[in-house]
């Protein structure tokens, strides 16, 4: 039987102007050992907390590799199950990691087009992926928002959820 997970940034992160290269904003990384479960993503999200007064296109970016160890990273929210702060899982998640780019960054989902978006919360994506991205035991999926008018005040969160089986 699956077991569903969910986890998200703690701290809000700043977007990026650009595809970004080795700097992921947010990682979940599958620290099963050999022959263990497999992480099936099913949906990868964002949200302004708050935004700058400028025009603002938005739009999540993903990259699927690997990692022996889990990178150093900030320690994010999350993994929790149905509801509970615990979690059955060796999944191990964090913020602000340096990975090594062994594969392509890429867009997810839709961009967001908010046009002026003074004080906007709650802008955002949300992409339901079907678990198309399965992260193996040592399996990294690493996260970053791209956004035009980054840096200033512009500032949101990730999230992104999975099951394991």
């Amino acid at each position: 039987m699956a077991s569903y997970f969910a986890a998200g940034t703690t701290t809000p992160i700043t977007p990026v102007v650009a595809p970004p290269t080795t700097a992921a904003q947010f990682v979940l990384w599958n620290g099963e050992g050999t022959g263990g479960k497999n992480y099936y993503v099913t949906s990868i999200g964002s949200s302004t907390i708050v935004t700058a007064g400028a025009a603002l296109i938005i739009q999540a970016w993903a990259h699927l590799g690997s990692a022996v160890l889990m990178p150093s990273v900030t320690v994010a929210k999350g993994p929790s199950r149905a509801g509970r702060a615990e979690a059955l899982t060796h999944a191990q998640i964090g913020t602000a990691g340096t990975i090594v780019n062994n594969s392509v960054w890429h867009p997810v989902g839709e961009s967001v087009n908010a046009g002026a978006a003074t004080a906007t919360v709650a802008l955002g994506t949300w992409a339901n992926v079907n678990g198309i991205y399965v992260i193996p035991p040592g399996g990294l999926l690493s996260l970053a928002v791209v956004c035009s008018a980054a840096g200033g005040s512009v500032t949101c969160n990730l999230y992104v959820t999975w099951y394991e089986e």
